[in-house]
């Protein structure tokens, strides 16, 4: 019997809650520094285009690391009841 998410392990949870911090860093990536480095480099500004490449990095390997935590978290977690 579904009893819907409320009835879902923890690890499930988790795996759906850092994926959806995982879009909200994609969609902030986005909207904020790859528009400033897009114009920077349509612009010539090349030093403030390899700043603004610095950050969306430092953003692309923070998204990583989520992505191998979930990717940890959702392989151990079913079992994580037998610790």
């Amino acid at each position: 019997v579904y009893r819907g998410p409320s009835g879902a392990p923890a690890y499930i949870h988790m795996t759906e809650g850092l994926g959806l911090v995982m879009a909200a860093i994609y969609l902030y990536l986005v909207v904020r520094p790859w528009q400033r480095f897009k114009r920077a480099v349509d612009s010539g500004a090349i030093a403030e285009a390899a700043a603004g490449l610095a950050t969306i990095r430092k953003i692309v390997a923070t998204n990583l690391v989520l992505g191998v935590i979930v990717i940890i978290v959702a392989t151990a977690g079913r079992f994580w009841y037998m610790i």
